[in-house]
């Protein structure tokens, strides 16, 4: 039966929502952060269906406004050196 589902990959597709989707993008944009992966923007740029610039945007500066991000340094407390 589970061979079935995955072998009908447009009934698949319309029932799934991607993560990125799922997840609010300042979340998604701290974890970028925290792993180290780049620039948030650019690194989303990636993604098969990118976000807005404008979300991207809104979501960095969501982070610099919370205590994740003090002082507009993005995450200068949370990184280990």
């Amino acid at each position: 039966m589970g061979a079935f589902l995955f072998s009908s990959p447009s009934r698949l597709q319309t029932h799934m929502t991607p993560e990125m989707f799922r997840t609010p993008l300042h979340e998604i944009a701290l974890s970028i952060k925290l792993l180290r992966l780049g620039a948030i923007g650019q690194f989303l740029a990636k993604a098969i269906e990118p976000p807005p610039l404008d979300a991207v945007i809104e979501a960095e500066r969501t982070l610099r406004g919370t205590v994740a991000c003090p002082q507009g340094r993005m995450l200068a407390k949370l990184t280990p050196k």
